[in-house]
């Protein structure tokens, strides 16, 4: 049943008229959907009456009470309904010659639903289920019901809408059971916790009742930052009972129920409002609560679906009175919790955990060119190594969110980066009750919302930790931001503009071909499937750096197929504006002096990132000729040699030789590697002496080797500036007595 309006029967005229088929009782108030049916008494030898009622006065749900209503007249307590006068139906008149007693608030008028019921009952053992029989959708309606002793309601008989509100019935006394938790309707109070009585009057024939409101009503007009609520919780500051069980008497009807009178209950109630959004314009909540005064206030907390919690303070002095609602200040909640979600896996984390630094080893050769001596640090211990739950670990950690519903149905989920203001997906399908978030950025808010049949069934927020960001990309391996790592210059490395990582294009990866991902329409291509380009768009990557060589050097004999070939296509309109930059690196990473491709690759991605399009650039494998431009990037933006090397020695944990090739352990890139031809590059560095200083920092190294080491390709030092201004979100000026710097 939809509670179309704001507030029911305050009081009603009702007329039984006792017959084997029936009177009537003309009623409005309308049924939340789920509300319980109570079973009716026993029938076999039954006694039927039909009832019609006419309330005195009801409001109107689903509009707002207009202002002055709201605020009352002067009077603390609220504001009292409409009433209507008292009116009688004589036995055997038509529901439609039955007065219209239903008054409408600010227009509206409420109708009876199917399943609306309240109870009867005497001290001559008399017990009557009261069911809406017709009338649904309308202003008036009939009821029948019946009771096991075939007997008439008595002068005792006494009744209580709803019939879920009964607990027991002694010598005149009904003993009326307050719910705890209520169930939220746009604009109105849940109609099975309004609890309403009157006293049956009359004989045979000819019965009438006068229906009240027994309780008060408290209206709650929330604010949020975009929340969708599992609960909202109402506690008295002062202890009072706001729910339990409490006994009524004929005499007790006029005044109501009042909070004095409540017993065995609490002072904590609960509205479930599962799937309503908190947001700027506020939402009202209504509450209804026993008559009363409040002096101490309330404190109101709000717990979200995915049960995180905030709680404000209504500190207003509040009266309540019987039949009214009582209006609070607007209230803005804000300061939810917001769980942390690592975004580090197991491999990743003990290595960061590491103590100390690695440090590269910079080898002399001798004539054949073999290493003559040993040296540098590695973090690659054999607490790491010998771990085998570390293998093949180059991917993040997955946030999974499971809701209720069956196997097979389609939902709908939307992901938004709250803190970088951006909707990574909208409405994205998916089959099943669970789904996984991944490639987060640490230091980001996180929120999401999943929709089945048009209901909200799962939404909640969740914050991105870490440091290290590995990120998958399906068809591919060995991917993570260089963002994140802390610059000596000031702040950190910013995230989403740069990636590093393996071949994009998923084809002719030359000993990886056995196991490579497979078109099946042309099982001799590999394929870079759906899944990993939307992988690729939701990270929002605008651009490429191939930096594998010619087809010749890159691919198997006989193979013809070129290594730059990308699934994603060149200049993709729906992948953005991509640009390749087909890069033959030769004998950069052995010879950075004398080649100048290195800084030929950096100029391409500096240019990107200042265009505002975030980068991925790759050889194969994503590690040695991939790390020595991310060498040269992150010393440059002044990140420590330690966590340069850091960098380096993440590529152990990749998939690439592991999981993809079947191995059982580690092909390692450990800093003290002597053969490896990053540690060359490395040690380029540290033969330079920018401006004669040859203690120069590494950061001043890379900035003189990007700038002055050869003559036909410069970065130029404002460009320089402004790329580590902005990836570094500082505002950032060479050193002046750097006079060689242009």
């Amino acid at each position: 049943m939809k509670l179309r309006y704001l507030i029911y029967a305050v009081a009603a005229a009702v007329v039984l008229v006792g017959c084997e088929r029936g009177a009537m009782i003309d009623q409005v108030p309308e049924q939340v959907p789920g509300q319980e049916t109570v079973p009716a008494p026993d029938a076999a030898v039954g006694k039927t009456i039909t009832i019609s009622a006419s309330p005195e006065s009801q409001g109107a749900a689903g509009s707002q009470v207009d202002a002055k209503n709201q605020a009352g007249t002067g009077s603390q307590a609220g504001t009292e309904f409409p009433r209507r006068p008292e009116s009688t139906v004589a036995a055997g008149s038509p529901a439609s010659a039955t007065p219209e007693t239903k008054v409408s608030l600010d227009g509206m008028a409420v109708v009876w639903s199917d399943g609306d019921s309240f109870r009867v009952l005497s001290e001559n053992g008399g017990d009557w289920l009261m069911t809406l029989s017709e009338g649904a959708g309308t202003r008036n309606g009939v009821f029948q019901g019946q009771s096991s002793s075939g007997i008439e309601p008595d002068a005792s008989a006494m009744a209580v809408f709803p019939g879920t509100a009964f607990s027991a019935y002694s010598a005149g006394t009904m003993t009326i059971a307050i719910p705890q938790v209520q169930h939220y309707s746009a604009g109105t109070f849940d109609p099975a916790a309004n609890i309403m009585a009157g006293r049956i009057s009359g004989s045979a024939g000819d019965y009438s009742c006068s229906f009240r409101n027994m309780m008060g009503v408290l209206k709650l007009s929330l604010t949020g930052a975009d929340e969708y609520l599992s609960t909202i919780a109402v506690t008295d500051r002062g202890g009072r009972m706001l729910w339990g069980s409490a006994t009524l008497t004929a005499d007790d009807i006029a005044g109501g129920l009042q909070v004095g009178q409540i017993t065995g209950g609490g002072s904590t109630l609960t509205l479930d409002c599962a799937g309503v959004k908190l947001n700027a314009t506020p939402t009202d909540f209504y509450f209804t609560v026993p008559a009363g005064a409040f002096g101490d206030g309330f404190d109101v907390t709000v717990t979200t679906l995915d049960q995180r919690q905030a709680t404000v303070t209504a500190r207003a002095q509040n009266l309540i009175g019987r039949n009214k609602i009582k209006a609070m200040p607007k209230l803005g909640v804000n300061g939810f919790d917001v769980p942390q979600f690592n975004i580090q896996n197991a491999a990743v984390e003990a290595y960061m955990g590491k103590s100390g630094d690695p440090v590269f080893f910079a080898p002399r050769k001798n004539i054949f060119g073999n290493p003559t001596e040993t040296g540098g640090n590695t973090l690659l211990d054999d607490s790491i190594l010998k771990n085998t739950a570390y293998i093949g670990q180059d991917r993040p950690m997955y946030k999974t969110v499971e809701w209720a519903g069956e196997s097979g149905a389609t939902c709908s989920v939307t992901f938004t980066d709250v803190t970088g203001g951006r909707e990574i997906f909208v409405d994205r399908a998916v089959s099943g009750t669970r789904f996984e978030f991944q490639n987060m950025v640490p230091g980001h808010t996180y929120s999401y919302v999943v929709k089945g049949d048009g209901e909200v069934v799962a939404a909640g927020k969740f914050a991105a930790a870490g440091q290290v960001r590995m990120v998958t990309i399906e068809d591919s391996w060995n991917y993570r931001d260089l963002g994140g790592w802390t610059s000596t210059l000031g702040g950190s490395v910013r995230y989403e503009m740069i990636y590093r990582g393996s071949s994009l294009n998923g084809k002719w990866q030359k000993e990886l071909k056995s196991y490579a991902r497979r078109d099946a329409a042309n099982p001799a291509d590999y394929v870079f499937g759906e899944v990993s380009q939307q992988q690729v768009r939701d990270m929002g990557i605008k651009a490429e750096l191939d930096l594998r060589a010619t087809i010749a050097q890159e691919s198997k004999p006989g193979e013809s197929k070129p290594v730059h070939e990308n699934a994603l296509g060149q200049n993709n309109t729906g992948m953005g504006d991509w640009i390749y930059y087909q890069n033959s690196t030769g004998g950069a990473q052995t010879s950075p002096l004398k080649d100048n491709a290195v800084v030929a690759d950096v100029a391409w991605i500096i240019d990107q990132v200042l265009n505002d399009r975030p980068v991925a650039f790759h050889c194969k494998s994503g590690a040695d000729r991939t790390g020595c431009v991310a060498m040269a990037i992150l010393s440059v933006l002044g990140v420590s040699p330690g966590d340069v090397c850091r960098d380096y020695e993440l590529t152990t944990f990749s998939r690439e030789y592991t999981v993809l090739q079947g191995k059982t352990d580690f092909r390692t890139k450990k800093a003290n590697d002597v053969n490896s031809d990053y540690t060359f590059f490395h040690k380029g560095f540290t033969t330079l002496s920018p401006g004669g200083d040859s203690g120069a920092s590494q950061q001043k190294k890379a900035y003189y080797y990007l700038n002055q080491q050869f003559s036909d390709k410069k970065i130029p030092a404002e460009t320089l500036d402004r790329f580590i201004s902005k990836m570094l979100s500082i505002t950032y000026s060479h050193p002046s007595d750097w006079t060689w710097a242009q």
